[in-house]
């Protein structure tokens, strides 16, 4: 799910950390998602979670890793761009065409890179959600799930998209 990701528009200071196959697990991470994680930042303060639109891809966040960069933050803030099936570099997995299982998906991943197992006396790492457009309705419905589990988000951010109850 989560990807390399161009067109973030005028959205500054985040940076684009993927997932791909032939990158390495983070040394905390001993446990590959379903695509393998690619190094990070060492302990991150806050890790986030970016959502495209619909019609787009995670590519969309690749600048804001330059941007983050330069502003010399990179190794507070590990910003993962979420990639769904049939977007992107997942382009030949088949699309999910319901929102519970791509839900599930994502929720899956997400728990996996931040909310350690009880038995690894590990902390969780700090997470946030942003989303832009139909995005924005998926990181609701995944921060929903999240706080039904107990591991909420820290914060959830929204972009162009009406409150979901006018959804």
């Amino acid at each position: 799910l989560l990807s390399d990701s161009s067109d973030a528009g005028d959205i500054t200071a985040v940076t684009s950390v993927g997932f791909s196959s032939e990158l390495p697990l983070r040394a905390n991470e001993t446990k590959a998602p379903a695509s393998s994680c690619s190094a990070a930042p060492a302990l991150p303060f806050v890790r986030i979670f970016c959502f495209h639109y619909a019609g787009g891809s995670a590519a969309m966040f690749e600048m804001w890793k330059a941007q983050f960069e330069t502003l010399m933050v990179s190794t507070t803030v590990d910003v993962r761009a979420i990639e769904i099936p049939g977007h992107g570099k997942r382009r030949s997995e088949a699309p999910l065409d319901a929102l519970k299982p791509l839900v599930q998906l994502i929720l899956s991943e997400i728990t996996e890179l931040c909310v350690p197992q009880h038995s690894s006396g590990t902390q969780p790492i700090p997470f946030c959600l942003f989303g832009y457009s139909f995005g924005s309705l998926l990181a609701y419905e995944v921060t929903r799930e999240l706080y039904k589990a107990g591991s909420p988000p820290l914060h959830l951010f929204v972009a162009s998209e009406s409150c979901p109850q006018l959804v």
